[in-house]
């Protein structure tokens, strides 16, 4: 290895060290008053350890769980507060309960009655797929803070792929993504069991490189069930070889709801990222990204990165995306798949995030 290539490795460690906080899992029964509670149901295919929790080893089984998480409250959104010393459920994201179903049986009954619990009962259900160099405690936490963040009150479901969580293990990382393929799936099947109609898949950083094989996989087995089990795919920060998405896409084919793409071109650990494995990543949003004619909407977040993990999280821990995002929630009585259908003539090219939101209102009726 030469010099340059092993400095870009190293920093591209030593950057990742930096923006994921290592933590676990804290559990307290009781908390305040004040403090949110944000249940997040959870799929994984890590192996088990013997505290009830999941590891960063690779499991051949499907495990499922589900946790309620407190929020503090007066927390800047964005944010997840770690407990130190002696945890504090008013300053620390705090785990209250925490269920392993014995069955998959089991789990898709519990999410039945989630779904049709859950405000307006829709069918709903958001499903949230970590990263790259991510603990299970650090997915679980990141889709309990931005589903807080985010207002959504739908079922959640956090997919937790086997992460070394080791900055040096980044060709491990994809490796284990591409082993989770099958048992993502199988996922995605047991929420639809469970009664949902509409699922949302958010994915970040390398879990987008999940979805979309897992996607592709379906497409080419079972094309019936793309509408199905990917109603709605939104891609942010996605550690993918822009030629390996469109590949993914052609193989994909038509499909209802154009895929949204966040990104920015200043996001560091994707520059690295491409550096290392070679190749443009998609969420660098190049000019030339060899989308055009694809149902692809990419959104450039460059005016509102906030330098957090190297603008690689903005979408998920910028104060001011999640404040512009939950307003436009707030203007636009429905943002749905047939309004993103609307943007058609946007698929394939590039949107700053304010002409998104002004177009997505427009067409909304605002």
């Amino acid at each position: 290895m030469t010099i340059q290539p092993a400095f870009s490795l190293l920093a591209l460690c030593l950057l990742l060290l930096g923006c994921v906080s290592r933590g676990e899992m804290t559990f307290i029964s009781e908390t305040t008053q004040t403090t949110e509670i944000q249940r997040i149901f959870v799929a994984t295919n890590r192996n088990h350890l013997a505290g009830g929790s999941y590891g960063t080893g690779r499991s051949e089984s499907l495990y499922f769980s589900r946790a309620d998480i407190s929020i503090p409250p007066d927390r800047k959104a964005g944010t997840i507060s770690w407990p130190k010393e002696k945890p504090d459920p008013d300053q620390n994201f705090i785990t209250t309960e925490f269920v392993n179903f014995n069955s998959r049986d089991g789990f898709e009954l519990r999410l039945k009655q989630e779904i049709q619990s859950s405000p307006g009962a829709h069918g709903e259900v958001f499903v949230f797929v970590h990263g790259f160099n991510n603990t299970f405690s650090e997915g679980l936490y990141r889709a309990a803070q931005s589903a807080a963040d985010y207002g959504i009150v739908e079922p959640v479901v956090h997919f937790s792929w086997a992460s070394a969580a080791q900055p040096l293990w980044y060709l491990r990382d994809r490796d284990s993504v591409l082993i989770s393929r099958s048992a993502f799936v199988e996922f995605l099947l047991s929420v639809k069991r469970a009664g949902a109609t509409k699922i949302i898949i958010m994915a970040h950083s390398m879990g987008t490189h999940l979805t979309m094989e897992a996607y592709r996989q379906v497409a080419l087995s079972d094309p019936t069930l793309k509408e199905a089990l990917f109603s709605q795919v939104i891609l942010i920060s996605p550690d993918i070889d822009i030629d390996v998405f469109r590949a993914q896409l052609l193989d994909i084919g038509e499909i209802d709801t154009p895929i949204i793409v966040f990104g920015t071109d200043q996001d560091k650990a994707l520059a690295l990222s491409s550096r290392l494995a070679g190749g443009t990543r998609l969420g660098n949003v190049p000019t030339e990204n060899n989308l055009q004619g694809l149902n692809v909407i990419v959104v450039d977040v460059s005016e509102v990165i906030d330098g957090q993990a190297g603008n690689h999280l903005t979408v998920l821990s910028s104060k001011v995306a999640i404040d512009q995002f939950n307003t436009l929630n707030e203007t636009v009585d429905d943002i749905s798949s047939e309004n993103l259908r609307s943007l058609g003539p946007l698929a394939g090219g590039i949107v700053s995030l304010q002409n998104f939101t002004k177009q997505i209102y427009e067409v909304s009726g605002g």
